[in-house]
């Protein structure tokens, strides 16, 4: 669910009647939201993040469920961070990178190794794609999200 509003408070407000609707409509149909996958991020670019409400859900009076918001968040494998600025996802992406590259030099063996054209070909189709995922969606230009790219392409 997303709403927007210029205070937290609103948002968290808005939120739970968001949600109770949402909840409402998947009763009716015979269905339940999996509780243990709700996950909260109140977009802002306030620097201080400690004043995040939380919100908890009492659609079971007997326990109330707390979702606290996160630092990052995982959707459709990209990295949010609640200033959308992405660098936590620059770094996953880029140790992934770098992961796979350790692994290619294993097989870049120089004496039964092989050769240049085939390891330039495992690079493009494994960790080009690996770490240019969803790229349009994150990718701003930003030195800070370039340089963990480039150490992964300068190994």
């Amino acid at each position: 669910l997303y709403v927007s509003s210029n205070s937290l408070d609103t948002n968290v407000r808005m939120l739970k009647i968001a949600y109770k609707k949402a909840a409402e409509w998947l009763r009716k149909a015979g269905l339940s939201a999996d509780t243990a996958k709700r996950e909260l991020m109140h977009y802002s670019r306030r620097r201080n993040h400690n004043s995040s409400p939380s919100i908890v859900f009492d659609e079971d009076p007997d326990r109330p469920v707390t979702v606290a918001p996160q630092a990052t968040l995982r959707w459709l494998g990209v990295f949010f961070d609640r200033q959308l600025r992405f660098e936590t996802h620059a770094k996953i992406v880029a140790a992934k990178g770098m992961n796979t590259v350790a692994a290619l030099t294993m097989l870049a063996n120089t004496v039964r190794g092989l050769s240049h054209i085939y390891l330039r070909r495992l690079y493009l189709t494994c960790v080009i794609p690996q770490i240019l995922y969803a790229s349009p969606a994150w990718f701003t230009g930003r030195k800070y999200q370039s340089k963990h790219l480039e150490k992964v392409q300068n190994r």
